[in-house]
């Protein structure tokens, strides 16, 4: 068998599709596609697919990641993007493809980009930077052991400020895997309750690369 990683971006209206939804837009696609790929076995076999960690619902992906493995060694792995991009539905756009490198279950960090607000002034986005440098920045986190206090700072690898579009845009670099999997709504909680000019701020949030533990770029 062939393993092939798929890379594709989730937006548009995808963004309020559910990740089983999405799992199954991905399973039927493939099968609209005529790819040659491994099923599960039983009585109800389906495409064996294997992703990157779930989006939250209203969250994009610039460059999410399916794996699968089609049966015929020799087929042509650069194919699989024209045609998936013939069937798939908008929303869920095919970038690339290659041949896995690393297992997902390496997958440890994730850069995003977030955007908060409308009409911030460069004296808001100092401010919020102020406060996101903060030694400590203290959040009620959930994990399967209930919600606990955590000073998320440390965990947090990179993160710049600034305002773009009248936003203030903060790209970040968070822990993806285990009980120090950060989502990015912390650090939008942590303005509103800071600085009353992000309370209750709309924010988008988009994953835009993934990395190994030591910081190299996953593939």
């Amino acid at each position: 068998m062939l393993g092939v990683r798929l890379t594709f971006a989730k937006e548009g209206r995808a963004l309020f599709i559910s990740h089983l939804d999405l799992m199954r837009c991905m399973s039927r696609g493939i099968c609209r596609a005529g790819l040659p790929v491994y099923y599960t076995q039983g009585f109800n076999p389906q495409p064996y697919l294997v992703f990157s960690p779930p989006l939250s619902l209203g969250y994009g992906g610039a460059a999410e990641i399916c794996d699968f493995s089609l049966l015929d060694e020799g087929y042509p792995v650069e194919e699989v993007v024209a045609r998936l991009r013939a069937v798939m539905p908008e929303g869920v756009r095919p970038i690339a493809t290659a041949v896995p490198v690393h297992k997902l279950g390496a997958l440890a960090l994730a850069d995003w980009e977030i955007r908060v607000g409308a009409g911030m002034t460069a004296a808001d986005v100092a401010a919020a930077r102020d406060c996101l440098d903060a030694p400590e920045i203290l959040v009620l986190k959930k994990s399967k052991r209930g919600e606990r206090e955590v000073n998320i700072r440390p965990m947090i690898a990179s993160l710049t400020a600034a305002e773009e579009g009248g936003a203030l845009v903060l790209r970040c670099r968070l822990p993806l895997a285990g009980e120090n999997a950060l989502n990015p709504k912390y650090l939008v909680e942590v303005l509103g309750r800071s600085l009353p000019q992000f309370a209750d701020a709309d924010f988008f949030a988009l994953r835009t690369a993934f990395y190994l533990e030591d910081g190299t770029p996953f593939c």
